[in-house]
């Protein structure tokens, strides 16, 4: 399903100057109909496991090619990879949700939020406070643990304003992010049966990404 996807990022990454862009834009529209693809069947699979991304058009959900450089030393024009992000969480707001990165040597999954605005992350952190240990038990699961090794470490080095140091769960509070990841080689991610394989790893972090977008719209009502 793959098969003209990294062949081009690999040429592109070698080659990343509109000049040549443009005169392989028809190995770039092939590459990316086979990533919209892979991204249609991998919604599919991910509802299963997570109801509330029937919301989600898998056709607006591949990122676009296309590097913002305004405020960036590096100025080559295009990313060196394709990826999709799926979400229940509507534009205007930062939410929870699952990704798909596709780049030669380096692809991967995850799963959670990455560094939300101040006011989301609030809402997870008081989420935490008074119901740590429920993320604790999703963080324990069988199923989480056997795909997943736990969150990223994007801890603070200290306890966050207006929590106490000796709090339980005082790790989970100190955690910028809560992002969970798992990568593949470029192989795997091209044989047969993949897509359910990868919507099934997504899955398990299912629960997860349940108790942060609970705990944001929870912070909404406040």
């Amino acid at each position: 399903m793959l098969n003209t996807v990294y062949p081009f990022l690999s040429a592109l990454a070698q080659n990343n100057h509109r000049e040549w862009f443009e005169s392989h834009r028809g190995d770039y529209d092939s590459a990316r109909k086979q990533v919209a693809q892979f991204a249609t069947e991998m919604h599919a699979g991910l509802v299963s496991f997570d109801a509330s991304l029937s919301v989600c058009n898998p056709a607006k959900s591949v990122f676009r090619i296309y590097r913002d450089t305004r405020f960036s030393n590096d100025k080559t024009p295009y990313k060196n990879n394709m990826g999709f992000w799926f979400s229940a969480a509507p534009k205007s707001k930062v939410g929870a949700g699952y990704y798909v990165h596709l780049q030669p040597g380096a692809s991967f999954i995850a799963a959670g939020v990455y560094m939300p605005p101040a006011a989301e992350l609030q809402a997870i952190r008081q989420e935490i406070y008074f119901n740590g240990d429920s993320l604790e038990a999703i963080l324990r699961q069988k199923s989480f643990k056997k795909i997943f090794d736990g969150l990223e470490d994007h801890r603070l080095k200290t306890s966050p304003k207006g929590y106490p140091k000796e709090h339980p769960h005082i790790e989970l509070l100190r955690q910028k992010s809560l992002v969970v990841s798992k990568t593949y080689d470029d192989k795997s991610l091209g044989a047969a049966g993949m897509v359910t394989k990868i919507a099934s790893d997504l899955g398990a972090a299912a629960p997860l990404v349940s108790f942060i977008n609970q705990a944001i719209q929870l912070g909404d009502e406040l």
